[in-house]
């Protein structure tokens, strides 16, 4: 069995004093957040915003103390652990890597809920979201 690891983030802009999550659909046509492979010697913060800024052009900021971490079989060969950040960007305007990723869309917390293909990433999604609703509370 091979064990692959990637990092990412879920990326939350505030618009008009309201959330909005970054949803990306993927080549494979799934939609979900923007991750990708560990090279070398990197941390797995560096990882994710390394990718986020490949894949949508988004210099974002990690947002300390949230992550979560999805483990799961791609094929009969092939195990994947996924680690995810909450990010934060000031900017809203993505660039694609066409390679990488079809399209996006910034969506509120209900309307990226019902994008996200994976049960998997929609329970970090709310796991995300919930940590997001304590910080802003001040917990």
């Amino acid at each position: 069995m091979i064990w692959e690891k990637s990092c990412g983030g879920i990326i939350v802009v505030i618009e008009d004093g309201r959330e909005k999550f970054l949803v990306i659909k993927q080549l494979s046509g799934y939609y979900g957040f923007p991750k990708g492979h560990m090279e070398d010697d990197e941390t797995e913060e560096e990882t994710a915003l390394r990718e986020v800024y490949e894949e949508v052009g988004l210099r974002a900021q990690i947002i300390d103390g949230f992550r979560e971490t999805l483990d799961y079989q791609i094929n009969k060969n092939i195990m994947k652990e996924a680690v995810f950040f909450l990010m934060r960007s000031d900017e809203k305007k993505v660039r694609l890597d066409k390679n990488e990723v079809l399209e996006y869309a910034w969506l509120d917390y209900k309307e990226a809920w019902e994008k996200i293909t994976f049960e998997e990433e929609k329970e970090a999604f709310l796991r995300a979201y919930e940590y997001l609703k304590e910080v802003r509370n001040g917990r």
